[in-house]
């Protein structure tokens, strides 16, 4: 699944070059869980890629993109 996400944080923007980006919800979601959770647990990690991936899902239906 492919989404929408628009960038905020500078460097973020200066990355990619883009204030919007396209990317598969699976790539999103390998750099926002360590992002979220750090070095925890393998369980307490999957567990946070189960909410990062409802809470996503959620936001592109309802507003059609996510933040960074």
């Amino acid at each position: 699944m492919i989404i929408k996400v628009k960038l905020s944080r500078e460097e973020n923007i200066k990355h990619y070059n883009a204030s919007e980006i396209d990317i598969d919800i699976e790539e999103y979601l390998k750099g926002v869980v360590p992002a979220e959770i750090g070095n925890a647990h393998i369980e307490a990690c999957a567990a946070q890629a189960v909410a990062a991936r409802n809470y996503t899902v959620n936001k592109i239906k309802s507003k059609g993109y996510i933040t960074d």
